[in-house]
């Protein structure tokens, strides 16, 4: 660490002293100066920060040119301060700067070398370069990856190729980096790359390509001629033709064979350019013999085909049944017939094998005196069969036929429902396959329907619905479902339900009247329309009637068993509800619903009191406004009536407030009681009216208003509406009703 020699500044000032403070001092211990570092991999900085002022705060920033490797912070109790940063290349030069609370700096620098990290070596050893696959083959992947910083087993590696993608991530390099793994691949060119990636990403890589060919085919073999079942006289020349052909060897390539099961090898061919291959013979002894033609390419895939030849007089064969390409279901009858002869020996000296591709052999059944051949087989497994019939005569020689049928499989039961269940008489009843049936050869399936009520078919209807309109209360339907892959129906499935009562529909119902005042109005509950029943049952209903929540059992008859409510029983701002429940007999159905409220009884009498008019401000003015109201019973007492609410309103000049919703209106309070109107003895005795105060706030407009004021004995579910009575503004108050006219007059102005 550099000594510090400190330097005090004195100067005269008023006979005082200024200090002056001292810049701090940085200093860099490692990495040493020079030290090869890798790029991007993490740097420990270790370094000082002091300062002569020793009661300042230091910070310490570390910095490459411009750039901030870590953000300034406090150095420890020991001055100490630390920094672990990735370097990237070019950042060479390391700077500590050391900052006190004055703003005073000191810096120190170090100068690295930043080396590239390496990038990873990969290898190829398996498959070579255009190297030629089958899609069948397996394929060996082989390779070895090193890295100069980091250890094989911390790379990732992977194979890829350019037609499939990802084939194999890697799971264990070994310690001298070699790796392994075998794949098919498609056919196609094929680009297979082994990446190696290290720890900081950088990433190294190998390729080569490779030619993968589809499967290897068999080579294909007829024999054209002689047909099956010749013959020829001994010692006579026979001359065996054929085809042969590969999809991927030229024909003169394969290896070609003739053979007789009597005689063993016969001949070799060497096809020519169009595949055909030939050999003549006289030396076929007497018998009767399979020739067969065999060819075979250079992978050892082979192809055979035989023809029955016969040096001799052999007997004859002739299928009759099943006819060539027939389809049958499995567990049906097959009829086999055939007629055999031979010109040595009576029908009844030749005997006869059946045999099938798939079950071997099936009968021996032999013919009449007359050489025909029956039999009957219902046991046939479901496939596709070649069946063989040989006849042979006492001296061994025989002649054969052959015919390809299939035994279809049929396809498996659904599983299905009918829905909804339960079900109305409103419902379509719809088939739901709940499992598919499958079918074992993968045929197209279809399915048919019958319907049966209380068990008998129904013709009419064959599809997966059926209607409404054709069912009735208590019928059981059920649905049978059979699926069919084309050629056989396979197990059905079934499903049933009985039809259930269809509830009757709810009734519309009001009650009249609508507004019924209370001790004043009965009031019923009316059935508008009557509820339908889809069964054609008669329907009967039920009424019940509460009252705020509450069962009421008073209700009197006027149309229907307690649809009416006497006045009587009323008062005002009660909720009424009735309820009417229609039953066929069987069910209810959903019950109809109506609702009123009872109003209070109207006030006798009010006017608008004070003033006539007024003139306020826009927005901000407001205008007190006084009206009297009397309600014999009510009134009369001196304080506020009960039961009694008052609201003052402003509406546009001429208006109706009653209709027109646009009125403002505000609650106005009790303000005191007043003289029997009229009293000229100045006796303040009765206080028979009462007197209420509302305020109104000036419209947003400008222009003439009207107001007034409004009463409710209900709390606001009927009012009456009140404007100027007495003698100063004319007018007679509720007497004659409210007239725009007799409304109070306000001015608004700016």
């Amino acid at each position: 660490m550099s000594a510090l020699i400190p330097l005090v500044l004195l100067a005269c000032n008023d006979g005082g002293f200024t200090s002056h403070n001292a810049s701090p001092e940085a200093n860099i211990y490692s990495p040493g100066e020079g030290e090869q570092v890798a790029e991007g991999e993490q740097v420990a900085l270790l370094g000082s920060a002091t300062d002569p002022d020793a009661d300042d705060t230091l910070t310490a920033t570390w910095m490459t040119g411009d750039t901030v490797l870590c953000e300034a912070t406090e150095p420890a109790a020991d001055g100490t301060t630390t920094c672990a940063t990735p370097l990237e290349l070019g950042q060479d030069v390391i700077t500590l700067v050391v900052r006190d609370p004055e703003g005073a700096t000191g810096e120190a620098s170090l100068a690295l070398e930043v080396v590239p990290n390496g990038v990873p070596v990969v290898n190829i050893t398996s498959p070579v370069d255009d190297s030629s696959w089958w899609s069948t083959d397996l394929v060996l992947l082989e390779g070895t990856v090193s890295d100069a910083e980091d250890a094989v087993e911390d790379l990732a590696v992977w194979w890829e190729s350019s037609q499939d993608g990802v084939l194999v991530e890697v799971a264990t390099v070994d310690q001298d980096g070699s790796c392994s793994d075998s794949v098919t691949l498609e056919p196609g060119q094929h680009q297979l790359t082994l990446y190696a990636r290290d720890s900081l990403d950088n990433q190294g890589s190998a390729s080569v390509v490779v030619d993968v060919s589809p499967p290897n085919e068999d080579p294909t073999c007829e024999i054209s001629a002689p047909t099956d079942n010749s013959l020829g006289e001994p010692g006579a020349a026979v001359t065996f033709e054929g085809l042969v052909g590969d999809a991927e060897t030229a024909s003169a390539d394969l290896e070609v064979r003739w053979t007789s099961d009597q005689q063993g090898a016969l001949a070799t061919s060497v096809a020519d350019t169009d595949g055909f291959v030939t050999f003549t013979t006289t030396d076929l002894v007497e018998a009767t013999h399979v020739v067969t033609l065999l060819a075979v390419d250079e992978l050892g895939a082979s192809c055979a085909a035989d023809v029955l030849y016969t040096v001799g007089t052999p007997p004859t064969i002739t299928l009759t049944s099943p006819s060539e390409g027939s389809i049958t279901n499995e567990g049906e009858e097959i009829t086999f017939e055939a007629t055999v002869s031979d010109g040595d020996h009576a029908p009844g000296e030749l005997s006869m094998t059946w045999t099938s591709s798939v079950d071997g052999a099936i009968s021996s059944a032999g013919p009449d005196s007359l050489g025909q051949v029956s039999f009957t087989l219902d046991s046939l497994r479901a496939a596709d069969h070649t069946i063989t019939a040989v006849v042979t005569d006492p001296d061994d020689l025989y002649a054969r036929a052959e015919v390809n049928l299939r035994v279809n499989a049929l396809p498996s039961a659904p599983a299905v429902s009918l829905s909804p269940d339960p079900a109305t008489t409103t419902d379509d009843l719809t088939v739901l396959i709940d499992t598919e049936a499958t079918d074992p050869e993968g045929d197209s399936l279809s399915y048919a329907y019958v319907w049966l009520r209380d068990g008998a078919p129904q013709g009419a209807y064959t599809t997966d619905v059926l209607p409404a309109a054709a069912t009735a209360r208590d019928e059981t339907w059920k649905v049978r479902v059979t699926p069919n892959d084309g050629h056989g129906d396979g197990p059905s499935d079934s499903a049933e339900l009985t039809i259930e009562n269809t509830p009757p529909t709810a009734p519309s119902i009001s009650i009249d009247p609508d507004d019924p005042v209370e001790q004043v109005d009965d009031f019923q509950c009316i059935i508008d329309s009557d509820s339908a029943d889809d069964d054609g049952d008669t329907v009967t209903y039920t009424l019940a009637w509460e009252v705020d929540g509450s069962s009421f059992a008073g209700a009197t008859t006027t149309d229907e068993t307690g649809d009416t409510i006497p006045a009587a029983d009323t008062t005002g701002e009660e909720q009424w509800d009735c309820t009417v429940t229609p039953s066929d007999g069987t069910d209810t159905g959903s019950a109809g619903a109506a609702t009123v409220y009872v109003l209070g009884t109207p006030i006798d009498y009010a006017h608008l009191q004070h003033p006539c008019s007024g003139s306020i401000a826009r927005t901000t003015g407001t205008l007190d406004v006084y009206a009297w109201v009397y309600d014999p019973g009510v009134t009369d007492d001196f304080g506020q009536g009960a039961g009694i609410s008052a609201e003052v309103g402003v509406g546009d000049d001429g208006t109706d407030p009653e209709s027109d919703s646009s009125w403002v209106w505000t609650a106005a309070a009790y303000y005191t009681d007043q003289p029997a109107y009229g009293d000229a003895s100045g006796d303040p005795e009765p206080y028979n009216n009462d007197e209420y105060l509302g305020t109104l706030s000036a419209p947003s407009s400008t222009g003439n208003f009207d107001y007034a004021f409004r009463i409710s004995t209900d709390s606001g579910l009927s009012w009456t509406y009140v404007d100027l009575g007495g003698t100063s503004c004319g007018g007679d108050g509720t007497i004659d009703g409210y007239d725009p006219a007799d409304a109070g007059e306000l001015e608004v102005y700016p």
